[in-house]
């Protein structure tokens, strides 16, 4: 095609016509000619295409090549896992405009169920508060799916990686944290003790037949320092300041002074 003189850059073509997207009606005046026919003329003879569909195309592509928007679609769909409603948003097209480049590149649609799973997500949940919360035991969880005792929630305790990163490794299986003010929800470092399991058990006591005895830290009884009627501490308490054996013997001795009665 022979070019028509044009006292103006391709540059600057560019960006009225494809840039500023305007049409060739709106560039006749810049051209100075009345025909969009010539307008379109004088934009060929320059390289720019005049194909809308192919403008859009090379807007919506932002510049790439195909193979590298088709990359780049793989790498925000797939790999980052966004929806076609957020990769839309990116380019400034809908989701069903973007669709048919998927269509064109071969790249498979997430099925809908794997679709809404991945749209609840993390901070696409309208539930998310940062990946911490506090469950139903008193305890504060921490969204951490990489972690090893991440099992099908994703969370850990969050004294146990504060632990962790102070140890620089990862806790034994018999090892366990503990919270010295018995707050749960209070990590910070100076609260939390490492021990094993032997200790945290001696320590909070253990549970039997459904009741939870309490060794109180280290005292004998809530009220008595000792035993009352033999002084031992070695002995649980049983009842009224008493020991086991000794609370036993009291038993034993009121029976034995109690007179048996016929009915």
């Amino acid at each position: 095609m022979k070019k028509i003189k044009c006292n103006y850059s391709k540059e600057y073509l560019q960006q009225c016509y494809i840039d500023e997207n305007r049409t060739l009606i709106r560039m006749c005046p810049i051209l100075g000619v009345k025909s969009p026919i010539t307008a379109r003329k004088i934009l060929q003879s320059f390289g720019l295409s005049t194909n809308h569909n192919e403008r859009v195309s090379l807007q919506t592509r932002k510049g790439m090549t195909d193979d590298e928007f088709r990359g780049y679609l793989i790498t925000e769909y797939i790999e980052k896992q966004k929806s076609l409603r957020q990769i839309g948003i990116d380019l400034g097209v809908n989701s069903v405009a973007l669709r048919r480049y998927f269509l064109k590149y071969g790249i498979p649609l997430r099925e809908t169920s794997i679709a809404k799973s991945i749209s609840t997500q993390k901070e696409r949940s309208p539930r998310w508060k940062g990946g911490k919360h506090i469950c139903s035991n008193g305890y504060v969880e921490v969204y951490c799916p990489e972690h090893p005792k991440a099992k099908s929630r994703k969370y850990v305790y969050e004294h146990i990686l504060v632990m962790e990163k102070q140890l620089g490794r990862y806790l034994a299986p018999d090892e366990v944290v503990h919270h010295i003010n018995e707050i749960k929800t209070d990590n910070r470092l100076e609260n939390l003790r490492l021990m094993t399991n032997s200790e945290h058990v001696a320590l909070h006591g253990y549970k039997s037949k459904g009741k939870s005895k309490n060794i109180l830290h280290g005292l004998w009884s809530k009220n008595f320092l000792c035993c009352i009627n033999c002084g031992t501490t070695s002995i649980k308490h049983k009842a009224n300041g008493l020991c086991l054996h000794c609370y036993a013997t009291m038993i034993r001795h009121k029976k034995e002074v109690m007179p048996y009665v016929e009915y």
